[in-house]
């Protein structure tokens, strides 16, 4: 088997553990609270594989020059983390961002009627 179907099962992997992390309010809370939480989830990810027997059979799997894919695991869990971790930063930063906004200032005029006045060049 080429490199390809394990990296994109451990992907696959990686999100599901992701998802039962951070849909579960309390597991997120404890989650987010530890020092690294990014070696943590690398961590978490690799014992899951290494614990179940279906999905340590299927990556323990190795190359023609003996490397064993399941030693690149926690490694693959880091760089997953990353990803994902830059997503929910980038949502929280929108969320933040947009409760920060003027609220409207009470005109009564819609944002296409101002478009339309300057792009007709009435007068406001």
């Amino acid at each position: 088997m080429t490199p390809s179907p394990l990296v994109y099962e451990a992907g696959m992997q990686c999100l599901r553990l992701h998802s039962e992390i951070f849909e579960n309010p309390e597991a997120k809370e404890l989650f987010l609270s530890f020092k690294n939480p990014r070696d943590i989830f690398a961590l978490a990810f690799e014992l899951q594989v290494k614990n179940s027997k279906q999905l340590g059979e299927f990556f323990d799997q190795q190359c023609l020059n003996n490397h064993s894919f399941i030693n690149v695991l926690s490694s693959i869990g880091k760089y997953f983390y990353n990803c994902i971790s830059k997503n929910v930063a980038s949502e929280w930063n929108s969320k933040i961002h947009a409760a920060e906004k003027r609220p409207n200032s009470g005109q009564n005029r819609s944002t296409d009627s101002r478009k339309i006045a300057k792009l007709s060049s009435a007068p406001k």
